[in-house]
């Protein structure tokens, strides 16, 4: 999915839905990102095991599912999720990237939205 870039951060409609694991952490959830030089690459954002659907007999898989949190973002919060069980956040001992989300979120921000 990395292949498809845009310099704009957020969805293809440009929306941004921040992932899951930030949503408890923001008051209101309208997002008007700014336009960036830089090229963003399209992430899944929740691409853990359970929104993966696989064929039970070939193994392969047959769709990705729940792209609501999916658009444009710098590639490094496009955690490897499916990698292992359980939800698309950090579990106990993993690397927990909610803080540095947050500030790259609010230095991109506009007056639409606050940080709880």
């Amino acid at each position: 999915m990395h292949n498809l870039t845009s310099r704009k951060l957020g969805g293809p409609s440009g929306i941004l839905i921040p992932p899951y694991r930030i949503l408890g952490k923001i008051e209101d959830q309208v997002w008007n990102p700014p336009t960036k030089d830089c090229a963003y690459v399209f992430c899944h954002m929740d691409l853990s095991q359970h929104n993966i659907i696989v064929d039970p007999v070939t193994l392969k898989i047959k769709a990705i599912i729940d792209f609501e949190c999916s658009g444009f973002w710098p590639a490094q919060f496009d955690f490897p999720f499916h990698t292992r069980l359980g939800p698309s956040v950090a579990r106990e001992g993993g690397i927990d990237d909610t803080d540095e989300l947050l500030k790259f979120l609010t230095s991109h921000a506009d007056a639409t939205f606050t940080i709880a």
